[in-house]
């Protein structure tokens, strides 16, 4: 199975990886673990695996191309940083969504949700929800 796989392949595997815990690490470290009496981020979950990675590719691939991997890894994170704050700033235009009262059920929401969106784009079906719902 690992026989055709060459140098080349396997950093991209690596860098991949290396990006996908880096972002998720992000994600992660708004949210705690706690163990017993310490409370810790999530993001200690992935940067093991970040260390690794980034020892492996230093090993066998050298400095100059670990540097540029986590050069475009702090790259990917600031525009992800972006697209978090765009995506925070910008609110839904679904009324379900932007309504403050904290009585309604997620599910009667989505569905309200699908049926704001249907009725828009004339999908068929959402005269049949639109009973249901109301």
């Amino acid at each position: 199975m690992f026989e055709n796989i060459n140098k080349t392949t396997v950093y991209a595997y690596l860098t991949g990886i290396f990006f996908a815990c880096m972002i998720a690490s992000n994600i992660l470290a708004t949210r705690t673990l706690e163990i017993s009496f310490i409370a810790l981020p999530c993001s200690i979950l992935t940067f093991p695996i970040l260390f690794i990675v980034n020892d492996i590719l230093s090993e066998i691939y050298g400095f100059k191309l670990t540097k540029d991997v986590i050069y475009l890894g702090f790259i990917i994170n600031v525009v992800a940083v972006g697209l978090y704050q765009v995506a925070m700033f910008k609110q839904s235009q679904c009324p379900c969504i932007c309504s403050s009262s904290l009585n309604n059920s997620s599910t009667l929401c989505c569905r309200t949700c699908f049926l704001h969106v249907g009725q828009h784009l004339k999908l068929p079906g959402t005269c049949q929800i639109k009973g249901k719902i109301q």
